[in-house]
């Protein structure tokens, strides 16, 4: 584990691969930000299997999501995934970068050129941006344009 108030960066895409796969084994409640750059970057397969491994757990996750072909259609694959998804139009969040908070962490992932992580492992930090992942969720879902599910979506699993 961890101690409190530490800073850990690391490159590379199993550097990255190891962080998701660390906060899914933590337990712990898990919102995050997505980038449509984690796909292409990542891979289908691998971040398929990454999104899997919290619901293996029980381990419950909360998504603001932008929309896109990529995309699962089928809500259900959410439920199965122990999801909730909040989506976004695709333009209003376009940065290759993913915010997760889980416990007293925030990991940055920054997806261009080798890709990289900075892991705050400190209870303020993550606390303020759940804080922040809550009003933008409750900002999104009471706004009046707020759609149930992308329209864009595509993909059936």
């Amino acid at each position: 584990g961890t101690s409190t108030n530490e800073l850990i960066t690391e490159r590379g895409q199993q550097a990255i691969i190891g962080a998701y796969e660390q906060q899914a084994e933590s337990g712990e409640p898990i919102y995050f930000i997505k980038s449509r750059a984690v796909i292409p970057f990542m891979g289908f397969e691998t971040m398929d299997r990454l999104r899997r491994l919290p619901a293996e757990r029980g381990t419950k996750r909360f998504g603001i999501t932008p929309d896109g072909p990529e995309a699962p259609v089928n809500s259900e694959i959410d439920k199965g995934g122990t999801l909730t998804r909040t989506w976004i139009p695709a333009a209003h969040y376009t940065a290759p970068v993913e915010w997760t908070v889980s416990g007293n962490e925030l990991l940055i992932t920054v997806f261009e050129n080798d890709g990289y992580y900075i892991r705050i492992n400190n209870p303020t930090v993550a606390h303020a941006f759940a804080q922040i992942w809550q009003l933008a969720d409750t900002y999104i879902r009471t706004s009046p344009d707020h759609t149930a599910h992308g329209p864009k979506s595509k993909r059936a699993r």
